[in-house]
């Protein structure tokens, strides 16, 4: 029976809740609004009639309760694809509840500064905006409390947009009425520094928490598309007045149910002969004795005043990435297939499951995957020369075409709109040598499939490089760190003609640190520079060297100093003033020379990646990886004390497989005129190195969202990083 199903008992309580009796007197308390936020709390999808294939459906489902009041309640659920947008909106005068279904969705909600605080713009358009106060900046995921928005709190500006393909139910009591002054505004926010500052007064101390909104016209490509309501069929009962049809209605001979079939309601829908008798107190009327015309008039009255459906032009997705398995145009293109697509969408899926799962996702194997690359070295500017390995003419594509495959789950390639997402008003740095660069170019390639990005650096010097994404006020950058901590070359050529290091391994080093502060997440990496002769030094004092070949100094080997530099560089962020970050340790990437070391003919030419059970970690690699575990679970360890958070991104039993992944002697032009080796350290862009980002991004899910006492804004960030 409907009678006990959830959508009714919640349609029962909203009704009684925002009765017009109990609205004239005074508006519900928070009490009551709570009640009906703990019921929505209990609702799954399935109490919706939306069942696990529905999951991925991109229509919104409505069922709504009567309108007949002039305080009523629109109750509707919204189903959005990945990466689509419900923009920045208001509710004037309204409470709206929020439950999301499934899915994780990033909410970004407003209130409005009290009294007005109004603004021109001295732009060519000359716009008035209005200041608002930051209230939630935030990725929900199912399953989560709702939510609850007022008149004038809880954010009643808000914009959603779909991390993963998600579903939301949505209460709105009183719902949009232009008629009644209800309006749906859309608006552009504006960081507050654009304007004139106004008194510390005004936002209270707060500046980081505000924006300037801007009314804007609703965009031009939202779209919505509607579906069926396939849940419980729910009982309305309608005190129709100055007439004689019965309290109760009944559609379809069901008695006392009445079932919306479609978001979008024709005569034809309800217009079916009645085949019951209804009740109206005591006594009984037959439908079939009241004049047909009278029952064609009162159905299009109520067409006309009880179901006219809340609806947003929704779902505008900000950025065309829905076919994440479609690869870009390139030589030989194989055309996207509506299965790629919903298995890219199950991907993103699986995402947000498997981050609450105890899957490993660092032990596995690489399995085919037919659909890389998912962009080209004509497509991304980004590549630096020595890893634009397609541009100097390999011949084989096989490298590019693999896939991480956890061995207990599903790694989801890239989704970068779900990433931008994630990582809206943050930043991200990079320190360590080019091997991490080499990560943030992947990274940007990737980014570049949705978005755009200028150069934001700060000195021309390449090694310190800054790229700011404006659509999503995202900034990345790398700090040029080799070893870490303060280095400096005693001399150019060394024992080796690669150099002499002097390194101070209890001292970090100052380039990167004194930047860090601002910087929300950052990945630390090093390894191969350390093979290197090097001096190791330590409270000023000379404590031993790796292969300096000094007949006075024992050789400490560059495991020592590596141990070290790691230690210094993690207990850092334990003792960094201001940093509230997330610190990633990327671990050691093993090299591929074969046939003879790097300066002696050593190459890398294997043509695909091994299989987990034909090659082994084993001594150097072995070693430095353990002694980057064993820093690591030492400064995790304090950083649980202080308040630091770090997290391990394990890439080297990944990259031990992949020996087919490197330039090789791709890297540069054949006839260059210099004295280059084959490159078996970096990684070809695209290639392997891009699943770096696939286990980023899956480690940002598990993060959840940036807490509101962590939050910066994007001022400050703005002034600071960009």
């Amino acid at each position: 029976m409907a009678r006990g199903s959830s959508v009714q008992a919640l349609y029962e309580l909203c009704k009684k809740t925002f009765a017009p009796s109990a609205a004239a007197s005074s508006p519900p308390s928070t009490s009551a609004i709570r009640k009906i936020a703990a019921l929505l709390d209990t609702i799954s999808p399935v109490e919706v009639g939306l069942k696990a294939d529905d999951l991925e459906d991109d229509r919104g489902h409505g069922f709504f309760g009567s309108s007949i009041y002039k305080h009523s309640t629109r109750i509707g659920i919204f189903c959005l694809p990945t990466s689509s947008v419900i923009p920045l909106h208001d509710h004037p005068g309204m409470t709206v509840l929020s439950k999301v279904l499934y899915g994780s969705m990033h909410v970004k909600s407003y209130d409005w500064i009290e009294p007005a605080c109004l603004k021109q713009s001295d732009k060519p358009d000359d716009f008035l905006v209005r200041l608002a106060k930051l209230h939630m900046d935030t990725v929900l995921t199912a399953p989560c409390p709702t939510t609850v928005l007022f008149p004038r709190s809880g954010g009643n500006l808000h914009c959603f947009t779909a991390v993963t393909s998600c579903a939301v139910l949505d209460v709105l009591a009183p719902p949009y009425s232009e008629e009644a002054g209800r309006c749906c505004t859309y608006y552009h926010d504006y960081p507050y520094s654009t304007f004139t500052p106004v008194s510390r007064s005004v936002v209270n101390e707060h500046e980081d928490e505000c924006a300037w909104l801007e009314a804007i016209k609703a965009p031009d490509d939202l779209h919505m598309r509607s579906g069926r309501y396939t849940g419980p069929a729910v009982q309305f009962k309608f005190p129709w007045s100055r007439t004689s049809l019965p309290t109760w209605t009944t559609i379809n001979g069901e008695y006392q149910h009445l079932r919306w079939e479609n978001l979008l309601l024709t005569p034809h829908h309800i217009m079916k002969p009645y085949s019951a008798e209804l009740h109206n107190g005591s006594s009984r009327t037959s439908l079939q004795n009241t004049p047909r015309i009278v029952l064609l008039l009162t159905a299009t009255l109520f067409l006309l005043t009880i179901i006219p459906l809340y609806l947003f032009p929704l779902l505008a997705t900000s950025f065309a990435w829905r076919n994440l398995s479609s690869p870009p145009s390139s030589p030989s293109p194989s055309p996207p297939s509506s299965s790629s697509s919903s298995s890219s969408s199950r991907d993103a899926m699986a995402g947000a499951r498997m981050a609450k799962s105890s899957c490993d996702i660092f032990r596995g194997e690489w399995v085919p995957n037919p659909n890389a690359p998912y962009y080209t070295n004509e497509t991304c500017w980004a590549i630096h020369e020595h890893q634009n390995c397609m541009k100097f003419g390999r011949p084989d594509t096989g490298f590019m075409k693999w896939r991480w495959k956890p061995n207990d789950c599903d790694l989801p390639i890239f989704n970068p709109a779900q990433f931008l997402e994630l990582v809206r008003g943050k930043s991200l740095a990079f320190v360590g040598d080019s091997v991490g660069r080499n990560q943030m170019q992947s990274l940007i390639c990737l980014l570049l499939k949705v978005t755009y990005a200028v150069d934001a650096s700060v000195t021309d010097d390449e090694k310190f490089r800054r790229y700011h994404f404006p659509t999503h006020n995202f900034t990345v950058a790398s700090f040029w760190s080799p070893f870490l901590v303060r280095a400096h070359e005693a001399d150019p050529n060394g024992p080796t003609l690669t150099g002499l290091f002097n390194l101070y391994l209890d001292e970090v080093d100052t380039n990167w640190t004194t930047q860090m502060t601002p910087f929300d997440y950052v990945i630390v990496s090093a390894g191969h520079w350390f093979f290197r002769p090097t001096m190791f030094f330590e409270a000023d004092q000379l404590v031993g060297c790796h292969y300096c070949l000094h007949p006075n100094v024992t050789d400490l080997t560059m495991y020592y100093s590596y141990r070290r530099a790691f230690r210094a560089a993690l207990r850092a962020f334990n003792h960094l003033p201001g940093f509230r970050g997330t610190v990633f340790l990327r671990t050691f990437a093993p090299s591929h020379f074969e046939n003879g070391e790097w300066n002696r003919g050593g190459n890398c030419v294997r043509r695909r990646p091994f299989r987990s059970n034909e090659t082994r970690m084993d001594g150097y690699d072995l070693e430095m990886y353990m002694a980057q575990l064993e820093e690591y679970r030492a400064a995790e360890a304090e950083g649980r004390e202080k308040g630091a958070r770090f997290r391990l991104l394990d890439t080297t039993e990944a990259m031990l497989l992949r020996p087919d992944g490197h330039p090789g002697r791709f890297g540069h032009r054949p006839d260059e005129n210099v004295t280059l080796y084959n490159d078996c350290v970096h990684w070809c862009l695209p290639g392997p190195i891009d699943t770096w980002n696939d286990f980023l991004l899956h480690m940002l899910k598990n993060e959840g969202g940036r807490s509101a006492a962590g939050r910066r804004s994007w001022n400050v960030r703005k002034s600071t990083i960009k």
